[in-house]
């Protein structure tokens, strides 16, 4: 998103990514059909709430095995640079994919 366009559509209200407060603008998802704040910073960096990636990779299964090159690539641009490691994602979609399991099992 270009700088103008940034600031055309900013409001005030807290980056859903890294939390900071100030100019934010709400924008699709790239993991689908969902919305959220984004700084410009986060917006510029392609992240992702690390909350809502976490989930997203659990209703695939579990990481790295039951995701494709492709998003493996985004999903690990995402906690770089969120200076998370892949093992505690791991090991936070290993609790997501319980947390999640289908009711009648």
């Amino acid at each position: 998103m270009s700088q103008s366009k940034f600031n055309r559509h900013q409001r005030h209200g807290k980056c859903e990514v890294c939390g900071k407060e100030g100019p934010v603008v709400v924008c699709s998802s790239a993991f689908g059909p969902f919305s959220f704040a984004y700084c410009e910073e986060c917006i510029r960096a392609g992240a992702e709430p690390y909350w809502f990636t976490v989930n997203t990779v659990a209703l695939c299964g579990l990481w790295p095995d039951d995701v494709n090159e492709a998003f493996q690539e985004k999903i690990r641009s995402v906690l770089k640079y969120l200076n998370r490691s892949e093992e505690v994602f791991k090991a936070d979609v290993e609790t997501a994919c319980e947390e999640m399991s289908i009711q009648g099992e």
